[in-house]
């Protein structure tokens, strides 16, 4: 994998960067002002370490002299916001429209908040993208992405798949095993799991034996699930190539329960009455992997109770290739 570079710029906390997140150019900043930036919040650090230390030593019940005078300063910088009227002059005056923006940059900031509070901003988002560097640097970049991450499971992948942004180039993605989203890195997938309040795949569940269920999705209802399936497959299959067409598709998605909820196993989908494909994400245990090639020649109906066929049907003579299993 190749950084995403600019040779000729020395850069801020670094001069390469993974993702969009530490690049100057997405932020329409300068080299410079990432320098100097980064200069700034160490400055800052320090002195705030050397404020904490002074009230651990000498704890105070009132503000001090300065601490007022910062909090008037900080009013007075917010006080001087003219809201939304100076961001459209600002647009105006660089011959810009909120139209010619792109993914590609980031929105302009300026204008939409008091300088103060887009300063706040500006240095959480560059601690957070220092953080997300540090830990894409521990992992050998010498292609795309190497692994996948789905709860306690680290997978090696077999081959890239284009996930959107610059998901495509993390050596390490995060895939939450419930809604199947992705992450850049660790500390963006244990904030998304804290949120996530999926515990199964959508659709109906049309088969359950013990802990082993199947459930039916349709790629016209759930779209976007099942196009984060589609990508998440790609790791393994070589010769997978629709990932987003997914309206005429059904997919059937295995799943183990416990006490946390349904982690995905694995899947296929079928187009009509065609099978297309078969993959097995995470390390199964021989009885799920037989039972789900089984469903996927013959798909359990999603009418009646989900309980009430307890052993898969008998496996008939597929007529399609033979279906592509991938382990991990």
């Amino acid at each position: 994998m190749s950084l995403k570079t600019h040779s000729s710029s020395p850069g801020g906390k670094a001069d390469a960067h993974f993702t969009w997140d530490a690049c100057p150019v997405y932020h329409n900043v300068t080299p410079t002002w990432c320098v100097a930036a980064s200069e700034e919040r160490s400055a800052a650090a320090a002195a705030r370490r050397r404020a904490v230390l002074a009230m651990q030593q000498r704890p105070r019940s009132q503000p001090t002299i300065e601490q007022r005078a910062y909090q008037l300063k900080v009013k007075d910088m917010r006080s001087k916001w003219k809201g939304s009227q100076e961001l459209r002059e600002k647009l105006a005056a660089a011959g810009t429209s909120a139209e010619e923006l792109t993914e590609e940059r980031e929105p302009v900031l300026d204008g939409f908040v008091p300088d103060y509070d887009l300063r706040l901003f500006r240095e959480a988002q560059a601690l957070a993208a220092i953080k997300i560097e540090e830990e894409l640097g521990e992992i050998p970049s010498d292609r795309g992405t190497r692994y996948v991450v789905m709860g306690k499971y680290m997978m090696e992948v077999w081959y890239q798949s284009p996930y959107p942004g610059d998901a495509a180039r993390v050596p390490r993605l995060f895939v939450c095993e419930f809604c199947l989203n992705h992450q850049k890195s660790q500390s963006g997938a244990n904030r998304h799991k804290g949120k996530c309040v999926w515990r199964h795949p959508p659709g109906d569940e049309v088969y359950r034996k013990n802990s082993l269920s199947v459930w039916q999705v349709d790629g016209r209802k759930h779209k976007q699930y099942c196009q984060q399936l589609c990508l998440l497959a790609k790791f393994f299959l070589d010769h997978k190539t629709l990932y987003y067409d997914v309206e005429p598709f059904l997919f059937y998605v295995m799943t183990v329960a416990d006490e946390h909820g349904c982690h995905v196993v694995g899947y296929f989908s079928k187009h009509n009455v065609l099978k297309t494909c078969l993959v097995i994400v995470l390390q199964s245990t021989g009885r799920s992997v037989k039972c789900l090639r089984t469903t996927s020649i013959q798909p359990p109906s999603a009418e009646g109770s989900t309980t009430a066929r307890q052993t898969p049907p008998e496996p008939r003579p597929p007529r399609q290739p033979p279906t592509t299993i991938c382990r991990v």
